[in-house]
């Protein structure tokens, strides 16, 4: 019986990896209406897993296709409260629409469930921005940076704020100096490139939209530096003191 188990599992498990690969390569190909058929069989198959839901739900984001990546990130964090992506996606979704109310509403959850993340923090500051709420975005955007020194995105957006108020030569040494701290991030050196190309024509000058402050892919599992003190500026702190 159980060379008959051995050797009906052997082939489901290398079939379930052969899914995955496939799965991944579409993603990392941008083949997002594929990525997101080829996720959505795998967490129909096998529910299981966290990793195919929150996946799925961001390839039907990238696709455009939001109505089904809420419903799959919606479910996902019924199911998975503890995955971090997954809550990071239902924001993504409600800021690719620009429902800037429902992206804060979101971030705000995802804060209260995940503390030592700096995402909730840059995406409440970017629905802030977006609901005309300048002075509030930029308050939390400055409590990310003092809480997350060393992340990318948060350096990267008080930069894009500060070059924003600079002439175009201080522009350049802004995005000059993020790209020298952060020599491998794409990011950056597109930041630093508009720049100059704003410093040769000045009536040009405008700052870069900010991407998606997503994390190189294989860095799914790491984990955010745990949280120091309670930062005023994060509108559900705030409501927590009165």
């Amino acid at each position: 019986m159980d060379m008959v188990e051995s050797t009906t599992e052997a082939p489901l498990a290398q079939s379930r990896a052969a899914r995955v690969a496939a799965a991944d390569a579409a993603s990392n190909a941008k083949d997002w209406r594929q990525a997101a058929a080829l996720w959505n069989g795998l967490r129909t198959d096998f529910p299981e897993d966290p990793r195919y839901w929150h996946k799925a739900g961001e390839a039907y984001c990238e696709a455009g296709m939001f109505d089904q990546a809420d419903r799959a990130l919606g479910e996902a964090i019924t199911r998975f409260p503890d995955d971090e992506w997954a809550a990071y996606w239902s924001i993504v979704v409600a800021r690719r629409r620009a429902d800037w109310s429902e992206a804060l509403r979101r971030a705000e959850k995802m804060g209260r469930a995940f503390p030592g993340s700096w995402r909730p923090m840059v995406e409440a500051a970017e629905a802030l921005a977006g609901l005309g709420r300048a002075a509030e975005a930029e308050e939390i955007r400055r409590e990310a940076l003092k809480r997350f020194p060393d992340e990318f995105w948060t350096n990267f957006h008080m930069a894009r704020l500060e070059a924003d108020r600079s002439d175009p030569p201080g522009a350049v040494r802004i995005w000059s100096e993020l790209t020298s701290r952060f020599a491998d991030q794409p990011a950056a050196a597109a930041a630093l490139q508009k720049a100059r190309e704003a410093a040769r024509h000045p009536l040009r000058q405008r700052s870069p939209a900010p991407p998606d402050p997503q994390s190189p892919a294989g860095e799914e599992t790491r984990r955010p530096d745990a949280p120091s003190g309670q930062p005023r500026g994060f509108p559900w702190r705030r409501g927590r003191t009165r």
